[in-house]
Order: C-alpha cells, then sequence, then structure tokens
C-alpha cells in the first residue's frame, strides 16, 4: 500500500467557555472504578511513566519505559534504522502495602471533576462502565485505629497524609513495599529503584496545631528490609493531633501521561499560549481533551494534539484532538486577527475532518 501525504491547512476557532478556564490540569485525577478495573481497585490516577492504583491498603505503580517508547517513535518517523525499533517495552510494577492496616476502610472523595470518563474494555459489556468521574483526593477513615489517610497531589507529585488522632499510635504505621529492585535511605529521603528509573519519597514532614499555631515535629523514615515506619527522634505531644506527610516524586520518569510529542507553539488573544505536536493513544495514556472541545479522542495512527494554556503556562484552558484513521503532524501554528488559530500541517487520512 502506498503511503502519501496531503498538505492542509485547517483553521480551528478556539472559544473556551469559563468554566473550561477554571480547570487546573497540573494535579493528578483519581478516578473511581465503576467495574472497569478488578474489584480490588477504587481508584487509578495517570503519573509521570505509568499509572498508579489505590485499593483496599495499598498503592500500586505501573510504570514504563518511555524513553523506549519515544525513541520507537522517533525511528518510525525517520523511516532509516527500521532494525532500531523496539518490539519490547520494559514495565514495572512497585506495590506499597499498608500492613495490618484497616481493609474494610470505605474511601471518602472530595474535588469532583466536572469531566468523567467511559470506558469500553474488551467485548464484555461487564468490564464496560461510563460515567466515571475523577476526583482530586481521597479520604480513608479508620485506615490504622484513629489514623486515616488523606490522597491528593501537588502538581504532578502524589501528596498523603496520616492524621493521628489524640493518643493514638503513629508506630502502627508500617509499608511493605513489594517489586522494588533496590530500597535505600538517602539523605533522608526513601528512594525505590526499578527497572525504568526511581521512584523517590521526599523526607517526610510532620506537624502539631497547638493553640492555633503550628509546630513541627522531628520525624524520619526508618527501613528495615522492605518495611518502613516512622520514628519521632524528640518525640511529640500525643494530647494534640500529629500529622505526618509524606511526598512521592515521579519527576524521574520523562515523557507525559500521553503518548505525544510537541512540536510547534504560538502566542496567542489576551496572552494565552498555545502548542501543537502529535499524540497516540496506541501505547496507553490520556491526551487531556477537554470537556466541548472538536474532537474528544484520538481517530488514527497520530492525531494533531492542540493544547491552550493561560499566560503563565500553568492553567489547561483547552485541548482537543484533530485527525483522520492515518496520521497527522502539524509543523506551524498562526493567530490572526479574529483570534483564530490556524494550523499548517500534513495528513495522510481520507477522512480527514
Amino acid at each position: 500500500m502506498a503511503w502519501y501525504v496531503r498538505f492542509v491547512v485547517l483553521l480551528v476557532l478556539l472559544k473556551v467557555s469559563t468554566s473550561l478556564e477554571a480547570q487546573d490540569n497540573l494535579s493528578l485525577t483519581f478516578i473511581e472504578n465503576k467495574n472497569q478495573w478488578t474489584p480490588d481497585v477504587h481508584f487509578a490516577a495517570l503519573v509521570r511513566g505509568g499509572q498508579m492504583r489505590i485499593g483496599p491498603g495499598y498503592f500500586a505503580y505501573r510504570l514504563i519505559d518511555k524513553e523506549t517508547i519515544e525513541a520507537n517513535h522517533l525511528q518510525t518517523h525517520l523511516h532509516s534504522k527500521p532494525d532500531a525499533v523496539s518490539d519490547f517495552i520494559q514495565g514495572h510494577l512497585v506495590k506499597a502495602q499498608f500492613v495490618g492496616a484497616n481493609l474494610s476502610a470505605l474511601p471518602y472523595t472530595f474535588g469532583k471533576t466536572d469531566e468523567y470518563w467511559n470506558f469500553y474494555l474488551g467485548n464484555d459489556a461487564g468490564r464496560w462502565a461510563s460515567f466515571a468521574h475523577g476526583y482530586k483526593g481521597i479520604l480513608y477513615p479508620g485506615l490504622y485505629e484513629g489514623i486515616d489517610l488523606k490522597v491528593y497531589s501537588i502538581g504532578e507529585n502524589l501528596k498523603y497524609d496520616y492524621v493521628v488522632a489524640p493518643y493514638a499510635d503513629p508506630s502502627q504505621i508500617v509499608v511493605q513495599y513489594e517489586g522494588a529492585e533496590r530500597l535505600a535511605l538517602d539523605n533522608g529521603n526513601l528512594v525505590l529503584k526499578t527497572s525504568v528509573g526511581e521512584l523517590v519519597e521526599k523526607r517526610p514532614i510532620a506537624w502539631q496545631i497547638m493553640d492555633g499555631r503550628k509546630v513541627d515535629v522531628e520525624v524520619a523514615y526508618n527501613l528495615n528490609g522492605q518495611l518502613v515506619t516512622f520514628c519521632f527522634p524528640q518525640g511529640y505531644d500525643p494530647c494534640y493531633e500529629l500529622v505526618v506527610d509524606p511526598l512521592l516524586i515521579f519527576s524521574t520518569y520523562s515523557g507525559s501521561t500521553a503518548d505525544n510529542w510537541g512540536s510547534t507553539a504560538t502566542p496567542g488573544e489576551h496572552g494565552n499560549l498555545y502548542s501543537a505536536g502529535v499524540t497516540s493513544q496506541q501505547l496507553g495514556g490520556d491526551f487531556p481533551a477537554t470537556p466541548g472541545a472538536f474532537q474528544q479522542t484520538n481517530d488514527g495512527n497520530w492525531d494533531i494534539g492542540i493544547l491552550k494554556y493561560d499566560s503563565l503556562g500553568k492553567k489547561l484552558l483547552y485541548a482537543t484532538h484533530i485527525g483522520g484513521e492515518s496520521a497527522e503532524s502539524p509543523h506551524s501554528l498562526v493567530m490572526n486577527n479574529d483570534e483564530e488559530l490556524i494550523v499548517l500541517g500534513t495528513t495522510s487520512s481520507d477522512d480527514f475532518p
């Protein structure tokens, strides 16, 4: 079959509602399980390098080698080194198990998102799920006796708090890490080495609120084989609530949660910013198309992905796919005087929209 390219000029009108402009795309979104995953999964979130799953008494990190995926993509465009494309993508699973936790603790959610997800997995309609909503955080009350677990994020990194009630015992918290090639403490940080990179649990912090003021409490990890606990060298006042606050960093992984590459960018109206590239969902991930976008899903091999940000580049205001059944790629963007975004690019799809 012959491969061919058409040159196209595409005019796209991007008029974004106020509700979309309030959307913050930098934090993790925890998507509820409505039977699209196995029953032991409560929530899942896309993270740098893969996916995180949360269930009764555990966190699981399913990671893949993004560098090989990106190298494969580059080789398919060069068409010069077909033997350099790898048929094998390395993956790695790490599980953090809360030893002795209350597995019947039912989660509460907060920060419900406007968007929702529909899942059609395989030909078993029992695994299909509609209107699966996302949340900005989860609370597991009574994970241990007198200890709640709050899960949320700061940017693209995982944040979770152990909230220890007065006179509750924080030594109940025992986390067993399974699947890491190596666990080590480095300057107070817990480093988990895997075959596709490292996860870093930053040095924890802790505090208490006493008479309306925040009092820091010295805290550190204690590592014994695969088991991690917390120690408090200077002690703390058991009459007050204690918060222990770790942070998990995913920044050691390259790439985004979707399989995509940037190509071009331009300033837009009122100081907003636009960027464009190619995106594919063949290898997993989720390009963040926003509600009401021109094209919500990937329709072929490689689609154009267009994103609109605020003037600081911190808020995603709009994102859309553009493409047909084959492959597209953008080459340049320009905003005209009518505040319309013009995209110059190539397509090999007969059904380009």
